[in-house]
Parts: C-alpha cells; sequence; structure tokens
C-alpha cells in the first residue's frame, strides 16, 4: 500500500510471495522493486520459486523476472541503484545479480555458487559487499565480495569463526562497519569480535571478551563502545584496533 500523508489517498498494489525482510523491498526512480519467495519451503521446498517484481508509481506491475533458483528461497537482498543482489540457498549460495536499469525488462546477469549463504549484504564500496553468513558446516562466516564484474562476482576472503550465531545474522543494527579504517564488529555470544579488512584480506584483530552476551557496538571520535547487558567497554579506535 501507497499512502500520501498529505491527502490520504491510498494507492494498493501486489506481488505473489513473501518478503524475507526490509532489504527485499526498494523505491528507487518513482518504482518499487521487491523480491519474493512463493510457496512454503519446508513443506514443499522443491516447488518454491523465486522472483522480483518492479511496479510503478501505481504499484501495477511493469517488469519481472521469475522462477529464479527453483528449490531454493531468498535469503539476502540488496539493492543498488540499477543493480539487485539475491542470495538463495539449498545445498550451495547463489548470489544472483540482475540489471534493473531497464525496468520492463530485468536481466540476470551473473551468477556465484559456494558453500553455505549470507543472510546480510552490506556495501562498503568500490564494488565491494561484506557478507554475514554460515558456512556449509552452519557455522559463522565472513565473506568479502567484488562486484565489479556483474557477469562474473568473486568471493575474495572469508573468515570463519568457530561459533553459530550472531544477532548480526538477523538484525543488521548488531553490525558495525567503521569506513575510515575498515573495521567490521560482530558481536557473537560473549564476544565482540573485530576484523580489519585490508588489500581484499580478512583479518581478525580482537576478541573483547564479556561476561554476557555482547548486544551491539558503536564508535564516537576515537572510541569503540561495545555493549552487553552487564557491561560497557571502551576502547581506543585506531587503524589496527
Amino acid at each position: 500500500m501507497k499512502i500520501n500523508i498529505n491527502t490520504f489517498e491510498v494507492k494498493s498494489g501486489s506481488v505473489p510471495g513473501r518478503l524475507i525482510n526490509q532489504f527485499a523491498m526498494d523505491e528507487y526512480n518513482n518504482n518499487l522493486r521487491v523480491a519474493t519467495t512463493i510457496g512454503n519451503y519446508w513443506k514443499f521446498r522443491d516447488r518454491t520459486t523465486n522472483n522480483l517484481y518492479i511496479l510503478d508509481d501505481e504499484l501495477n506491475i511493469k517488469g519481472k523476472l521469475t522462477n529464479l533458483e527453483k528449490g531454493e528461497r531468498i535469503y539476502a537482498v540488496r539493492f543498488m541503484g540499477d543493480t539487485a543482489y539475491v542470495i538463495t540457498y539449498r545445498k550451495t549460495d547463489p548470489l544472483l545479480v540482475i540489471d534493473l536499469k531497464d525496468p520492463e525488462n530485468p536481466k540476470h546477469l551473473g551468477k556465484l555458487k559456494i558453500p553455505g549463504y549470507s543472510t546480510y549484504l552490506h556495501p562498503i564500496g568500490n564494488n565491494k559487499f561484506i557478507g554475514i553468513g554460515k558456512d556449509d558446516d552452519r557455522k559463522l562466516k565472513i565473506s568479502l565480495f567484488d562486484m565489479s564484474d556483474y557477469n562474473s562476482p568473486k568471493e575474495l576472503d572469508k573468515y570463519k569463526l568457530p561459533e553459530y550465531w550472531s544477532e548480526a545474522l538477523y538484525n543488521h543494527h548488531a553490525f558495525l562497519w567503521d569506513e575510515d579504517n575498515g573495521i567490521v564488529i560482530l558481536p557473537v555470544g560473549a564476544h565482540a569480535y573485530m576484523f580489519k579488512i585490508e588489500d581484499d584480506k580478512i583479518t581478525m584483530k580482537k576478541d573483547d571478551k564479556h561476561k554476557s552476551n555482547v548486544l551491539r557496538s558503536l564508535y564516537i571520535n576515537n572510541y569503540i563502545y561495545t555493549f552487553s547487558n552487564e557491561e560497557v567497554h571502551i576502547l581506543m579506535k585506531i587503524a589496527g584496533i
């Protein structure tokens, strides 16, 4: 539904399927782009399909790309200008690159298949993304993706943790990217793991351990703050941690 906040005029449209999260919906140049999964993945996984729809200003479908990676479901989506990045998963992690320059005729450009999957994609500049997800053994991993060649996306590096859960998997507010210093901070249980992204490599620099589960982190001026229910830790922020 689309509501004009001045006149309260309501417009509505519909597409089949369900959204994985807020990143599966994006407005750009008066078009609404939506990525959905159709079907019950757990009961009829062989029949599920994934689709991308583009709706116009009146919320009518003007373009679509359907039947993507049949038998899988969407785990992550990121729209960036005229391009969409969609991750589906069943046994491997296809990262799909979709061209949206012509809203009436979206096109599938390239695909990267790797073990495991990502549930959150974060752009970091120079056509690179950080992916937060799990490897094929279900353990947490951080991936560094290069999207500079839309027809042939690459995983430049990955770092796997001996852990199985982070709130950042499904809540992007738990993820912190310090662009100035190339630092990623990830809460995992009672740990705030700090990684350096440099020269297309991911290096773990510090494990800031709390007494209870770490919830959030942030930086203010020259200090990094990490928060749990029982503690606040303050660390000097420097380029290499």
